[in-house]
């Protein structure tokens, strides 16, 4: 509790101090999230008195104050009787329900779901106040949490890395990095998917903007308190979503070129009691909170490292699930290539998903897409790698390979390729996005600031600075068009949504 009244602290002195852009984006977080679940029949207030919830905000909050992991919920004898109860054809041919995207195992049903959300959130505020805490205020609540510490990390990176970066340059990569995250998405619904989605975006950014913050890279003192509370933050962020465990991993590397920093600057005769410190501040929160996801998943499946997601009971049989690099293909090149369609209505870009025309089932959830290469065109900056690379002085270059290219580059790519066996669902790309633009724009920000002390190179830094622009303004528009496509506009009054449509038709 205490550090996570500490984190959040941090993030409102950054907020209120450092960031005031962040305020029109958690406004616009507000409006997206109170219009798309008004109800003129309930009070805003009256929500936070819900007796009913899903497998997050309930289901887990009852198992857990009853004392136990699995769920209140029992599976029928006929459910359990079944050949294979996974195999969604065979329910429904038999006619036995299911609790939906719950999980089977040894005649109980359990969550998928992280245990993070819930234990901070929805098990204390129940227990105080006997009601269950609404989904969609616990999204908007992750959710601008996550962009207040997605701007604090990026402005942190500037600071360490481009201290002479110009403030225009600074400001129009913010707007794109923000507009592109992919949180947005999770603004639009109120399910627990997106409960697990904003949660894991929150605790991934703000684990990252602590570790940047203590010093483990870069100049400047190292500071454990800020390596504590990053260990917990990325601790907790695997605790929401299990994918995320690839960032703790990243972390550590993190945490290595530290203790190389540290013993440079630390006395021989300190060197052995800072180095204990120094591990024992940035792996404690690993051990602590790794080690309940371990006796939980022990607890519920009899193995330290099970997660469970293979006894899912949702359309796809997980159990028998086969690997198929069409799959794979599929979330590569949607959230990475796919071209953007235009037309002249309005929002005027479409989204252009395909399914790469494979054979065999694959799930898509909705079909909103267009390659992050066209929503944030500083992604492009990957094709200077080379030349920044040959410009890096010798002892930086492993460190920047090891850097960029675990947390910007191989993280991502492995989470995208993971994407096969669940299908595809554009609310994912919040988990690795943003990363991927943070590592085009430092390789970007590196070449541009090389080249403006060279006289002759005037003229191309002029350019670069129209490009950070342009590319701005195209991230705003088209992450605008494909995120009012994706909101559920039944939900909106059609006067409403059709004047508004007509407004930008006009000015355009």
């Amino acid at each position: 509790t205490a550090s996570a009244g500490l984190i959040l602290q941090t993030c409102w002195q950054a907020f209120c101090c450092r960031c005031p852009e962040n305020i029109p984006l958690i406004f616009a977080a507000f409006i997206i999230t109170y219009i798309l679940t008004f109800d003129p029949n309930v009070s805003y207030f009256a929500r936070f008195q819900s007796t009913t919830g899903n497998r997050i905000t309930k289901e887990l909050v009852d198992a857990f104050s009853a004392g136990q992991s699995h769920l209140l919920q029992t599976p029928s004898q006929e459910l359990l009787e079944l050949e294979n109860p996974y195999d969604w054809s065979l329910r429904r041919e038999s006619g036995v329900y299911a609790l939906w995207d719950h999980l089977l195992f040894d005649g109980k049903y359990y969550s998928y779901y992280g245990i993070a959300p819930v234990l901070l959130l929805f098990w204390p505020y129940h227990t105080l106040t006997g009601f269950y805490f609404p989904t969609s205020e616990a999204v908007f609540l992750f959710g601008a949490i996550g962009i207040i510490c997605l701007s604090a990390l990026f402005l942190e990176l500037i600071k360490r890395f481009f201290p002479k970066l110009p403030v225009n340059v600074a400001i129009f990569s913010l707007v794109i990095l923000q507009f592109s995250s992919g949180i947005w998405y999770c603004f639009a619904y109120d399910n627990f998917y997106e409960i697990a989605q904003a949660g894991g975006f929150m605790f991934t950014c703000a684990g990252a903007w602590l570790l940047l913050r203590s010093g483990v890279v870069g100049s400047g003192k190292i500071r454990k308190t800020d390596l504590v509370l990053s260990s917990f933050c990325l601790s907790m962020a695997v605790l929401s979503r299990p994918t995320l465990a690839l960032y703790c991993i990243v972390a550590v590397i993190f945490l290595v070129f530290g203790y190389i920093k540290l013993r440079k600057e630390t006395p021989a005769e300190k060197r052995i009691s800072e180095t204990i410190a120094y591990w024992v501040c940035a792996l404690i929160c690993y051990v602590i909170i790794g080690g309940i996801q371990m006796l939980y998943n022990y607890e519920r499946f009899g193995n330290f490292f099970d997660f469970g997601i293979q006894y899912s009971l949702t359309i796809n049989d997980f159990t028998r699930a086969q690997y198929h690099t069409d799959f794979a293909l599929i979330g590569f090149w949607n959230f990475l290539f796919a071209f953007p369609k235009v037309e002249p209505n309005f929002p005027f870009v479409l989204s252009n998903f395909s399914d790469l025309s494979v054979n065999g089932y694959y799930f898509i959830a909705n079909y909103n897409a267009v390659g992050i290469l066209w929503r944030a065109l500083p992604v492009f900056g990957y094709l200077g790698a080379i030349k920044a690379y040959k410009a890096l002085e010798k002892q930086n270059k492993i460190k920047a390979i090891l850097l960029i290219g675990s947390c910007c580059i191989l993280a991502p790519l492995i989470i995208i390729f993971s994407i096969w066996e669940s299908g595809y669902g554009v609310r994912y790309c919040a988990d690795f996005t943003w990363q991927l633009i943070i590592g085009g724009m430092c390789i970007a920000f590196y070449n541009y600031l090389r080249e403006t002390d060279d006289p002759l190179k005037a003229d191309r830094c002029h350019m670069t600075v129209n490009f950070f622009a342009v590319s701005a303004v195209l991230a705003v528009i088209v992450n605008f068009a494909l995120i009012y496509d994706y909101l559920p506009l039944e939900n909106l009054q059609r006067s409403s949504h059709y004047a508004m449509e007509r407004i930008f038709e006009f000015w355009k």
